[in-house]
């Protein structure tokens, strides 16, 4: 099992790629048409970022997207990748309508300031 420092270790390298990856990920969406550049920023970043509690009564979460391969890979069938991916599923929808919203929020201001 790991102890506090191990986990922090660990979450500091997985944060550390993750965000590289969020980079990149916006270089290479820059050139892309801007109702589906910003969906997949934020879809990128929804994926990579949220946290996720794997047993109720620990307080070390674990990334929501490897929760769900983990364990819908392993034998024993649970109840958590179903419910962590409906939350994932949820909090991606949400991250996409907040990003339209937040651009054509932006294009009418633009607009009406120019």
């Amino acid at each position: 099992m790991l102890n506090l420092d191990d986990y922090q270790l660990a979450w500091s390298i997985y944060l550390l790629s993750a965000f590289v990856l969020v980079l990149s990920v916006a270089r290479l969406t820059r050139r892309f048409w801007v109702w589906v550049k910003d969906p997949l920023r934020a879809v990128t970043v929804v994926l990579l970022f949220m946290p996720e509690r794997i047993e109720p009564l620990q307080d070390f979460p674990a990334p929501a997207i490897f929760v769900i391969v983990f364990e819908s890979m392993s034998r024993e069938k649970t109840e958590t990748a179903p419910t962590v991916a409906v939350n994932l599923l949820l909090v991606c929808l949400f991250a996409v309508v907040a990003a339209w919203v937040t651009r054509a929020i932006w294009t009418l201001w633009r607009r009406r300031s120019a």
